[in-house]
């Protein structure tokens, strides 16, 4: 079960500089219909939310708690794992955003996880996101890391037009259309 952080601590303060630079990057990207997949307790999908572009944002995460989960009128939260997720339909998207969550799926769910976002996008549609750019990060809930390159070359076989960048020397943020 997750607590709510201590923000007096050091270690937090490098979280929040860490999960601006990837939110800065890719908030003001989002507009319309808009689906935040493994999305914690909303802190990004509430940012989205409060966007004028923005007309909805159903946030997905497995660890969704009530208790801890960001409040906005245009925002819903389900407890929902991937795996489940991309078995429902929950209609297009015009934004589908998954930041810091797929190094954390096993590879055997990337490529069903890319179709069902290629496939729930409404014509015009973006996929944003945020992946570390190391080698090897240490985290032990990383499963699967991609260098910025290597996760060009996965999205391209599903999207014409994929654009990188980097908020930071830490992480990459991509657009995907």
């Amino acid at each position: 079960m997750f607590e709510r952080p201590d923000f007096s601590d050091p270690a937090f303060a490098e979280h929040v500089w860490y999960f601006n630079a990837y939110k800065d990057a890719i908030v003001p990207h989002c507009r319309g219909r808009v689906l935040d997949i493994g999305a914690g307790h909303g802190y990004l999908s509430r940012a989205a939310a409060e966007q004028e572009a923005v007309t909805s944002v159903l946030a997905t995460d497995r660890h969704y708690d009530e208790r801890l989960a960001q409040k906005h009128p245009k925002l819903t939260i389900a407890k929902l794992e991937t795996e489940a997720l991309i078995q429902r339909n929950f209609g297009a998207f015009d934004t589908i955003v998954a930041t810091e969550h797929i190094e954390h799926l096993p590879e055997s769910l990337h490529a069903p996880l890319l179709e069902f976002i290629f496939g729930h996008l409404a014509p015009g549609g973006v996929f944003l996101g945020s992946m570390p750019e190391v080698v090897n990060s240490g985290n032990p809930f990383h499963l699967r890391e991609y260098l910025a390159e290597e996760w060009r070359a996965v999205l391209g076989k599903y999207f014409a037009n994929v654009e990188l960048w980097f908020p930071c020397s830490l992480l990459y943020v991509w657009r995907a259309q």
